[in-house]
Parts: structure tokens; sequence; C-alpha cells
């Protein structure tokens, strides 16, 4: 028989979105490390409006004429920065220091996004948060 639900069984976790959900970082030769980012949702607030900032700023790029991949992958570092609420390491999570991070660990900034676009981890209540 299926369970019938509620109206609030459908809810996001706002905590869980807007503050991020551990996400264990690899060492260069694959072995999971003690390290950690915390990935804010898609559908956090801060990734929302960082979401519409980025939209306000191709349209105005675009209405220079088209957009240098320098620029655009600019823009996208710059979003994805809204996508990490905080880690494990000593230095400070500022967005410089994200940003630093995300250029220089694109294979990091790729797990990074398709978490923070995984709604699973963060759509059910109980979900794992790792």
């Amino acid at each position: 028989m299926t369970k019938k639900h509620v109206m609030e069984d459908f809810f996001l976790d706002q905590d869980k979105t807007n503050n991020g959900v551990k996400m264990p970082l690899f060492g260069p030769d694959g072995t999971l490390t003690n390290e950690y980012l915390l990935v804010r949702s898609q559908w956090s607030n801060v990734v929302k409006r960082a979401k519409e900032e980025s939209e306000r700023l191709i349209s105005t790029e675009l209405m220079k004429g088209e957009i240098p991949p320098e620029v655009r992958e600019e823009m996208v570092i710059d979003f994805m920065v809204s996508m990490i609420a905080g880690w494990s390491f000593k230095v400070e999570a500022t967005p410089e220091n994200i940003k630093k991070f995300l250029l220089n660990a694109p294979q990091e900034a790729a797990r990074v996004e398709a978490k923070s676009i995984g709604n699973t981890l963060f759509f059910l209540k109980g979900g794992a948060s790792s």
C-alpha cells in the first residue's frame, strides 16, 4: 500500500539548503581525506540570489556584444562561489579563497556543482549529509 503524504512532506529543509551539507574531499591520489566543503543547494537563498545576479550580468554583457570565453568562465566561477557555505581548511572560507580553490581544483568544482543541483541530498528531510 502506498503511503499517504501531507503537504509538508514536500517542503525543503531550509536550514540544510542554506547551511550546506558536507562533501568530503579526495586527495590527489584518490584517497578520502578528512577535509570537506559545505555545499549549499541550488534552492538556497544565497545561491538563488547569486543566480539572479549572474543572469543580470550576462544580460548586461550580451548588450555589449559576444561574451569572451574568459569572462564567461569568470562569471561561472563567481556564481559557483555561492554554492560553498564553508569548509574544514584552516584558511577562512572568504569568496576570494573559495574562488581560488575552485579555479585550482576543477575536479572538486565539478563535484560541488553536481552536489548543489542534486535534489535528493537536500529535499529529503532525513537525507544523508555527505
